[in-house]
């Protein structure tokens, strides 16, 4: 979520409010219940994808959530700067 952030506001990074908006997503979104990842092959046998359970999915980050709706709104109204925040 800080790097959402540091877009957003332009912070150590040049401001952009589409990847800041991608990132708040990513960060507001529910977490898997599931995991994959590939398994290298062997001399006997092929590689192949597997899955992981990783137990019950959770909630995104709320602050996330209140971010993204902001910067969303902020989006729709045209307004396209970025701004630092209280420093």
């Amino acid at each position: 979520m800080d790097l959402g952030i540091r877009f957003e506001e332009g912070n150590g990074v040049r401001g952009d409010l589409g990847k800041a908006e991608s990132l708040h997503r990513l960060a507001a979104s529910e977490s898997l219940k599931e995991i994959e990842f590939y398994q290298p092959g062997t001399s006997r046998m092929s590689g192949k994808m597997v899955k992981l359970k990783s137990g019950q999915a959770e909630n995104g980050l709320s602050e996330a959530v209140q971010r993204l709706q902001r910067l969303l709104e902020k989006l729709k109204s045209g307004d396209r700067s970025v701004e630092k925040e209280n420093q």
